[in-house]
């Protein structure tokens, strides 16, 4: 039996620590991913999968014909400035290259929302450290302390004019566009008349 106050016994009992710390430390990247699985289970979104990227834009690919959206990141959009160098430097990173998704949402485009890791590297963060792309921080402050680190080293984009807000930009478009009508607005604009009558009022004058 080890006694506490023997020198002997406290050296077994620190090294049956770290064993057991070994051990669970050993066993973490399994239960990380049980637990991603579990989640996306549960919330109906897909399991985790590998596959080549095609870059669609900074925040943006293809892997295995699924169109996927980085979690926790905005990159300028390709009509925005830097949104191509933003894309070129994407590509320079997991072009063509083996990647692991691991999904957390589905957004109301009906893309999977994912976490996407080249090795030890998720994209995301890589993206927001070097400048070419804002962290989220209305639901998800993941990368903000990477952007901070970005804006006051001055990398990439934000070595000149910084990254203009996206989701404006989006906004922005959005409203800009044209609308079609709708039915209630083309209903609207027949005559009270012939609306209600079913006859032309222009040829009855």
């Amino acid at each position: 039996m080890i006694t506490v106050g023997s020198d002997e016994g406290v050296l077994v009992a620190a090294w049956l620590l770290g064993f057991v710390l070994l051990a669970a430390a050993l066993r973490l990247p399994r239960i990380a991913v049980w637990l991603a699985r579990r989640r996306a289970s549960s919330a109906g979104v897909p399991l985790p999968f590998t596959g080549k990227v095609f870059v669609i834009d900074g925040d943006t690919v293809h892997v295995r014909r699924s169109r996927v959206r980085l979690h926790g990141i905005h990159a300028p959009e390709l009509t925005q400035l830097g949104g191509w160098k933003a894309r070129s430097h994407m590509i320079g990173i997991a072009g063509g290259r083996e990647v692991a998704v691991e999904p957390v949402d589905i957004d109301r485009y009906g893309r999977i929302v994912a976490r996407v890791r080249l090795g030890r590297t998720d994209l995301s963060e890589r993206m927001v450290r070097d400048g070419f792309a804002r962290a989220t921080t209305d639901w998800c402050l993941d990368y903000a302390a990477a952007e901070f680190e970005a804006r006051r080293q001055r990398r990439g984009l934000w070595a000149t004019r910084g990254i203009a807000d996206p989701a404006a930009h989006r906004r922005r478009k959005a409203e800009a566009a044209p609308r079609q009508p709708g039915p209630d607005q083309a209903l609207r604009s027949i005559p009270r008349e012939s609306k209600w009558s079913g006859k032309n009022t222009e040829a009855q004058s």
